[in-house]
């Protein structure tokens, strides 16, 4: 091989890897951001934090629970404000983040302390949780 063709293929590697980086550290800073947004609406949800949630959550919510109760955004927020349901404690484990350009989703392990209707629970299950840039 000759030198320029060297010196070619080792430029083109060099770029090559550079966009790999680039593209690594793009995808790293999402999963940052939603991780961040996991534990901001975890906090918002212990706190009972209305105004909070109704910013952060999409008007098209559905929430489906371990017990396969399912919540619109609005009746969630209801229950919560209503102290019908509150969240004492939420703990995660084994998270991970998917990109797929503007949608990510992050599962994992929780355990919650809840109340439901007066009644203390201690839940262990596995989530999922989809988030959509808009």
């Amino acid at each position: 091989m000759t030198a320029s063709l060297i010196r070619s293929k080792r430029i083109i590697f060099i770029v090559l890897l550079l966009v790999l980086v680039w593209v690594y550290v793009k995808d790293a800073s999402a999963e940052v951001d939603l991780l961040t947004l996991e534990k901001n609406r975890y906090t918002a949800i212990i706190q009972a934090d209305i105004e909070t949630l109704d910013a952060m959550l999409d008007k098209d919510l559905i929430f489906t629970h371990a017990s396969s109760r399912i919540d619109t955004k609005q009746s969630f927020l209801n229950r919560l404000e209503s102290g019908e349901l509150s969240y004492q404690e939420i703990n995660t484990e084994a998270v991970a983040v998917r990109m797929y350009n503007a949608c990510g989703i992050v599962t994992g392990k929780s355990v919650l302390n809840i109340n439901v209707r007066g009644e203390n629970r201690k839940l262990e299950l596995r989530f999922t949780t989809v988030w959509v840039k808009q």
